[in-house]
């Protein structure tokens, strides 16, 4: 297994630190982060644990979604069907 260092700590640690996030900030993390969910559902894969302390920093402040412990895998077309 190999992991990325993301040297950035949590969101969450992020916002307490600086207190706020100015417009700038939350519109890249929020875009971010729908771009994430976006691709993870696109996967069939739902994450069911979404927080701040799931969210990680790299070096340059780009969100990493973490912690899958509780995501389930969905069968796409499943979803589709109707009963």
């Amino acid at each position: 297994m190999i992991m990325e260092h993301a040297n950035g700590g949590e969101l969450f640690d992020f916002i307490v630190r600086n207190t706020r996030l100015n417009e700038a900030q939350a519109a890249k993390f929020y875009w971010e982060l729908i771009s994430g969910i976006e691709y993870l559902h696109k996967s069939g894969v739902c994450h069911r644990d979404l927080k701040p302390e799931n969210l990680l920093l790299d070096y340059d402040n780009t969100l990493k979604i973490v912690d899958f412990g509780l995501a389930h895998h969905l069968a796409l077309p499943d979803l589709m069907q109707e009963e």
